[in-house]
């Protein structure tokens, strides 16, 4: 049994037998733990964790090294497809952890979820998903969102070298933030 806290105690595995528990990622807040269709277990908080059964420990999910920065994480639902959909203030986040690729969807995409204190989702047995919201809820189809075409605006909320942040300075690459 899998146990997440909203207060900075991270998660913990209860053995339902013994009723001992095990935390892991202490200090951390866990808005989320799902399972997918492979048995791994997703855990979301201000990142997105892996648990690692072999060492039985949590990793953090990266993309190319990179961790997937999630700021206030609401709720995620796992799609038909293993894709992890992530409602927070940055928009709503899609990773596709078998590709190591993810995108973000804002406001002018035309969600809300960034403006509202409470989000939460579930996915339906039809495959679409179900947002339910301060100000109301509303349906969508994950297997029908596309990437945007044309151009599109890009912005840098970190940048990372070798896996290491980037911040200006006078031993820096970067003389100012990027824009």
């Amino acid at each position: 049994l899998w146990i997440g806290t909203w207060d900075t105690r991270g998660i913990s595995r209860m053995n339902v037998q013994t009723k001992k528990c095990k935390r892991y990622l202490p200090g951390t807040t866990v808005g989320a733990i799902l399972k997918d269709s492979k048995g791994e277990l997703w855990v979301g908080p201000e990142n997105i964790y892996k648990y690692d059964k072999l060492n039985d420990t949590f990793a953090l999910y990266t993309v190319g090294g990179v961790p997937v920065t999630i700021n206030e994480m609401k709720s995620m639902i796992i799609d038909n497809d293993d894709n992890l959909w992530i409602f927070s203030v940055s928009g709503i986040i899609r990773i596709n952890p078998a590709k190591y690729q993810y995108i973000i969807y804002v406001k002018q995409n035309g969600f809300t979820a960034e403006d509202d204190p409470y989000v939460s989702a579930t996915l339906l047995r039809n495959g679409k998903s179900f947002v339910g919201e301060w100000a109301g809820s509303y349906t969508f189809d994950p297997n029908k969102f596309r990437i945007p075409k044309g151009r599109q605006q890009l912005a840098f909320n970190h940048f990372y070298i070798n896996g290491r942040l980037i911040e200006p300075g006078p031993n820096s690459p970067l003389s100012t933030f990027l824009k």
